[in-house]
């Protein structure tokens, strides 16, 4: 998106607001969806139609382009269906654990990292050749045949749910259940205020409050130097397709740090993993200012794994663990709704500005010393820390 906005004239700051309102749209749906994925049953049918609507904002982009308030519609428009959907995904998935024996996170988030590098690949190449303008019918063509495998997926989880609860249901000859007539009535204003019990839920978990302010520092450090990679690469004389490939790069380097987060969190996880992992983050951003040539660049980009991709699978499995069985879609949105959200608002705005008033290399200072500081906030969730005595 970024260097798409920049062959059409736009600078720095624009793009980083563009960036910025994907994230803080998204920021603002997340709860939403993740409210709407606690109560459906079958969560993939929302998830369809996501998909679609975002496939068409997405795709009217080229249309807008000489309009900057309409591609930033566009652009809230894409936020809040496909750009909101991972923590509901997540949710999703680690739910399905119960139900699905063999079904593991890191496996499946670790296909996402495949497809992403595959299509990182891809794109690059059909950028060098066809221009930046392939990548809007390329999302098109990948996020159709994604909803259309979303849609057969739904229907057979619904068919399995039904055949499921059919099963159970109790035959005619059985005793059924006579309600108590001196049980107390449930107001309905308290059926209706599960979105309020959600919030309180949110407002009294310490570990989750203490999780969310650390790392939005850290990834607010990190969203703005993935945001301004391109620039990075202008600055050592690299080349758009470059960028593609370093994405690339970046993804595949998650894959074996998802598949296998499971093995490593028996021996570490929780806050400490994270707090670590943070650190990480200061010390590679750090690590892009000291490397003069793209190939170097390109090498960083392996350690995409061992900072994000751990980051990614620790929270979304200590926030499973800290939130309460009712609210666990709620909790995944909500709190990458934030670090993920805010911090990419803060990353990708203030970054732009702080590129046009500096250089791409202080960027990348001033970003590494943000996650540093935000490193050691995740160890003081205090005695509600689940990881707290082993």
């Amino acid at each position: 998106m970024v260097p798409w906005l920049r062959s059409h004239g736009y600078s720095p700051s624009q793009a980083g607001l563009v960036v910025a309102v994907v994230f803080g749209a998204a920021m603002a749906a997340n709860p939403i969806l993740g409210s709407i994925s606690d109560r459906v049953a079958a969560p993939g049918r929302m998830i369809t139609a996501a998909i679609i609507i975002g496939a068409a904002a997405f795709a009217a982009m080229p249309l807008a382009v000489t309009s900057f308030p309409l591609l930033v519609v566009l652009a809230g428009v894409y936020a809040v269906t496909v750009a909101s959907l991972p923590g509901v995904l997540d949710s999703w998935i680690l739910s399905r654990r119960e139900e699905v024996p063999g079904l593991q996170y890191g496996i499946a988030r670790g296909m996402g990292s495949l497809g992403f590098a595959g299509g990182g690949i891809v794109l690059g190449s059909l950028t060098d050749t066809m221009g930046i303008g392939v990548m809007f019918p390329s999302f098109v063509i990948t996020t159709g045949i994604a909803a259309v495998l979303t849609w057969i997926a739904t229907r057979r989880f619904v068919r399995e749910r039904r055949e499921r609860d059919a099963s159970q249901r109790p035959h005619r000859d059985q005793v059924t259940q006579v309600p108590d007539p001196l049980a107390p009535e449930v107001p309905s204003g308290m059926r209706n205020s599960r979105f309020v019990a959600a919030l309180r839920a949110v407002a009294s978990n310490r570990p989750y409050l203490v999780l969310i302010a650390g790392a939005f520092l850290g990834f607010s450090g990190l969203r703005a130097g993935l945001t301004f990679l391109p620039y990075l690469f202008d600055e050592v004389g690299g080349t758009v397709g470059q960028v593609g490939l370093a994405h690339s790069i970046g993804a595949l380097s998650e894959i074996p740090f998802f598949m296998g987060s499971a093995i490593l969190h028996r021996r570490v996880r929780g806050a400490r993993l994270i707090s670590f992992v943070l650190v990480l983050f200061g010390v590679r951003l750090l690590a892009y200012t000291w490397i003069p040539t793209p190939g170097g660049i390109l090498a960083l980009q392996l350690s995409h794994g061992l900072t994000f991709g751990i980051f990614m699978a620790t929270t979304v499995d200590y926030i499973h663990r800290i939130a309460p069985p009712e609210h666990r879609a709620f909790f995944q949105t909500i709190g990458p709704a934030t670090f993920f959200g805010a911090g990419s608002i803060v990353g990708s705005w203030i970054g732009g500005l702080l590129m046009e008033a500096t250089s791409v290399v202080w960027l990348y200072r001033i970003a590494a010393v943000i996650a540093l500081i935000g490193a050691p906030i995740p160890l003081f969730a205090g005695p509600a820390d689940p990881d707290r005595r082993r």
